[in-house]
């Protein structure tokens, strides 16, 4: 009785098919859609991060292109000539004039009261107002008159055109300061120097800030980034010579960051000046900031551009100390960054010369290399990053644009988020569908069900056969196979249970017909069987080792096996005697593939001989040989009946077996051109019958395909 304790409809089996393998593929697509929707999602962003990182990089290098040209225009301009000329002449005369007295008081007080507390807050340490003092005569009455007595506050002295002291530098002043502070205006540079060759000091400058009229060479800002530029120039008097002096905390501009591009200014062949331009931040900072508007250049919430020198310090603001400096700052104490620097940070509102970028993409770009890659940020996040090194003659800046991992990966997020919803839906969907098909389907199952239990509990009744597929065929064969076994039943009531067990066992279908129909005489010519010989080697060294009852049960196992392998490839089992075993196919029903059915039921022998040694232990193997052709098939004895094949073909399947190494494989070459497609075969060579005809023989090669797999030889208690 078969065990009901947990069983399965077909109507459930069909749901759990159908539901099964569409989450089986729709988790496949899914999981190849993401992971490759997430490649897709990042290189994407790579190559928009490069087109950004590019197209300001390009932005950058032209403005500081054009940057040089102009100011070689301008020291070739006649106007900056004799404007160098005028100022150089009018601060020399001031340096033999004596200022009055109070003057140096005026100064003095100016700087201690307004510009060293402005400036003590953005320097480390106490500024005094005595180191930056002047102490020639042109620079006290110069500072006196544009600067302590200058009515504008600090930040607005350029608003001054003019001091009325009737001096010529007054003159001078007037006549080329408004044309100066114009040209200032006009392209955004924080501040233009006139520095005359012979004095080494800033005879002009449209700002008015503390470096003016004061000396290069020596004093307080002998090592500015204004002088190292002063200097560059008068080491390479030539014209169109320009040099540009990295960003530096400037000490005249409150220690703001300053950096300066300087040429030198001719009059004929002589050098007569140093035009310097202090380089504005906010240009810079427009350019790697699109003026604020972030998402217009595709940066979206997290993206950024920003500039690094060789010092590994920013040379543009920090997109997020622009937009929401607090969260920066807060992100910045997280990732360990000084206090001191944070409060500078905050107090400047700029991040140039004071935020540090040690990542691996600033690294790569100061090596001169270009590239993209996800990394670390300076404020400790994961972002995608692409860098390169710029090209600006004098400076040694990179280019990164980045952005966040996690704001770049939100659509992959989205996207993920959709197709599992969407999958749910559908699995949803396909279970009612399959409950439906499921439902179609089984219905005519139970309906025959029915019917075929009513027949075998004896009724004489009729299976519905009004279908219109494949179950009405079954209808129709469960019909005739009721009739068929009602007029068989007379018969079988005639004989013994036991005897006809023997007989189906011993003799083949056809043979015990004929048995059962009186024929004394068996036998019958087959005109086209394949015969199989096989050879149970090593088998017998076993009985030395066990017990007879052990003995005889391990080979029933084994021989047993064989016969289940036998029934599933259509072969049948004509005889074993002790370890061997014949078989044919093509004896009780006519088969046009029997040598191939025959080739598949070897190849599952020894995939059974294999599986049985693993499961027991053992070490036996199998030399099989097998041969097509006619054969005679007979019952020979009279009190002990047994079925055997005669003819030319068992002799040659015996003398293939023979020649067989073990586990191994031997056919002739009709049973090679019968198989057909599948299995490959290489030549054995030639053995010899009894009288002497010559058999080729041909050995299975081992590439070629394997019959499915046996199943296991279970093991006794």
């Amino acid at each position: 009785m078969p065990d009901r304790r947990f069983r399965l409809t077909i109507k459930s089996k069909l749901i759990l098919t159908l539901v099964t393998v569409t989450v089986l593929a729709l988790a496949s697509v899914a999981w190849i859609a993401i992971g490759n929707g997430q490649d897709i999602i990042v290189d994407g962003v790579s190559r928009h991060l490069t087109s950004v990182r590019a197209s300001k990089a390009n932005q950058i290098e032209s403005w500081f292109h054009q940057l040089r040209s102009h100011v070689i225009t301008l020291a070739q301009d006649r106007m900056v000539v004799a404007a160098m000329r005028g100022f150089g002449g009018a601060f020399g005369a001031l340096q033999r004039a004596a200022p009055q007295e109070g003057w140096a008081g005026a100064i003095e007080s100016h700087y201690r009261d307004r510009v060293i507390p402005k400036l003590a807050a953005n320097v480390d340490g106490e500024p005094q107002a005595a180191q930056y003092l002047p102490r020639d005569a042109a620079a006290i009455w110069l500072q006196y008159r544009y600067i302590a007595q200058n009515p504008h506050p600090i930040g607005e002295k350029a608003k001054l055109d003019a001091a009325s002291d009737g001096t010529a530098y007054a003159g001078v002043h007037a006549t080329y300061h408004p044309l100066f502070r114009d040209i200032t205006s006009r392209f955004g540079y924080y501040d233009l120097f006139l520095i005359d060759a012979a004095s080494r000091s800033v005879v002009y400058s449209v700002s008015k800030e503390p470096d003016f009229a004061m000396p290069l060479e020596r004093g307080p800002y002998a090592d500015s980034g204004l002088a190292r530029a002063m200097k560059a120039v008068l080491r390479e008097p030539d014209p169109g010579f320009v040099t540009i002096v990295d960003f530096d905390t400037y000490r005249p501009s409150l220690a703001a960051p300053a950096a300066f591009i300087a040429t030198p200014v001719f009059d004929g062949a002589d050098l007569i000046g140093v035009l310097a331009l202090q380089i504005p931040v906010d240009r810079i900072n427009a350019v790697m900031t699109g003026d604020g508007q972030w998402e217009a250049d595709g940066l979206e919430r997290t993206g950024e551009t920003y500039l690094v020198g060789p010092d590994r310090l920013m040379r543009s603001n920090s997109r997020f100390l622009l937009e929401t400096p607090q969260q920066y700052f807060t992100d910045l104490a997280e990732a360990g960054v000084q206090r001191s620097r944070i409060d500078r940070m905050r107090q400047f509102r700029t991040s140039i010369l004071l935020q540090e970028v040690r990542t691996e993409s600033v690294d790569a770009a100061l090596a001169n290399r270009s590239g993209t890659g996800i990394i670390t940020d300076y404020r400790g996040e994961e972002v995608l990053s692409a860098y390169a090194p710029l090209d600006i003659e004098g400076v040694n800046w990179v280019i990164i644009a980045e952005k966040d991992v996690a704001e770049a990966y939100a659509p992959m997020r989205r996207f993920a988020r959709y197709t599992l919803i969407s999958i749910a839906v559908a699995i949803f969907a396909v279970t009612l569908v399959a409950m439906w098909l499921s439902e179609a389907f089984s219905a005519p199952i139970r309906g025959l069900l029915s019917d075929v239990r009513r027949i075998g509990a004896g009724e004489r009744t009729a299976v519905d056969t009004r279908y219109r597929d494949e179950f009405a065929e079954l209808a129709g064969a469960i019909n005739d196979a009721a009739d068929a076994l009602q007029a068989r039943t007379a018969v079988a009531e005639a004989h013994s249970e036991r005897s006809d067990g023997l007989l189906q066992r011993l003799l083949p279908r056809t043979v015990i017909g004929e048995l059962l129909s009186g024929e004394e005489t068996l036998a019958e010519r087959h005109s086209s069987v394949s015969v199989l010989f096989a050879d149970v080697i090593g088998f017998t060294s076993l009985a030395d080792t066990m017990t007879p009852v052990a003995y005889v049960e391990m080979l029933n196992r084994l021989i047993g096996a064989f016969d289940d392998a036998a029934q599933r490839h259509g072969v049948e089992k004509i005889k074993t005697h002790g370890c061997d075993y014949v078989a044919a196919s093509g004896v009780s029903v006519v088969r046009l593939d029997h040598a191939r059915c025959a080739v598949d039921f070897a190849v599952d022998m020894l995939a059974v001989a294999r599986r049985f040694n693993r499961d027991w232990n053992t070490d036996v193997s199998l030399a099989i040989g097998i041969a097509a052709g006619p054969a005679v098939g007979a019952v020979v004895g009279r009190d002990r009946l047994s079925y055997d094949l005669t003819g030319p073909t068992p002799r040659i399947a015996h003398l293939l077996q023979m020649n067989a190494e073990p586990n191994t494989l031997r056919v002739s070459d009709e049973v090679r051109e019968s198989v057909g497609r599948g299995y490959e075969f290489v030549d054995a060579g030639v053995a010899r019958l009894s009288d002497g005809a010559e058999v080729r023989m041909w050995a299975l090669s081992p590439q070629s395909r394997t019959a499915p797999v046996a199943p296991a030889v279970e093991q006794g208690a």
